[in-house]
C-alpha cells in the first residue's frame, strides 16, 4: 500500500529471515524502495536478488531502472 514503505520493508525482511534465498521477496523489497524514490536501496536489494538467482531477469531490469533514476549510467 502506498505510504506504508517501512511496514512493507519490515514484512519483507521478516520473510527473508525465514527464507533468505527468496529472490522474489528481495525483488519485492527493491520494488518498494524504487516506488519510494529510494534508488540506491532499490539497487542494493535488486543486487541481492541477483546474487540469489543470477538469471532473474526482473531483478536485472529493476536494478537497471534504479541506476538510471540515480543517474549512475556507468553501471
Amino acid at each position: 500500500k502506498l505510504g506504508l514503505r517501512k511496514e512493507a520493508v519490515d514484512d519483507l525482511n521478516q520473510a527473508l529471515a525465514l527464507e533468505p534465498q527468496d529472490a522474489v521477496a528481495q525483488l519485492l523489497k527493491a520494488e518498494v524502495y524504487f516506488a519510494s524514490g529510494m534508488f540506491p536501496e532499490a539497487t542494493k536489494s535488486a543486487d541481492e536478488a541477483i546474487k540469489i538467482d543470477p538469471k532473474f531477469t526482473g531483478a536485472h531490469l529493476l536494478k537497471a531502472r534504479a541506476l538510471v533514476k540515480s543517474k549512475d549510467y556507468a553501471k
